[in-house]
């Protein structure tokens, strides 16, 4: 499997994760993460210091790690179909 398709599926599995975000975080992770806006692009098209953008960015990160592993799968019974 070539490192694109597997970016692709990793992508839809966290897809809803981000989307139970609430909207303001979700657009966020959504825009830099899964549609790779860089961040300070995305800063100076929203209005946002840099440096605010950075830190909600990570803070929104851990939340979204968090309820990842809260979901208690082990990455052992995982397949790539």
């Amino acid at each position: 499997m070539n490192k694109n398709a597997l970016t692709s599926r990793v992508f839809i599995c966290v897809i809803p994760f981000i989307s139970a975000l609430p909207e303001e975080p979700a657009a966020i992770l959504l825009d830099i993460d899964i549609n790779g806006e860089a961040q300070k692009a995305y800063a100076q098209k929203n209005a946002i210091p840099y440096s605010t953008l950075k830190s909600k960015v990570k803070k929104k990160r851990k939340i979204l790690k968090q309820m990842f592993n809260g979901c208690a799968i082990s990455p052992s019974t995982l397949k790539v179909i």
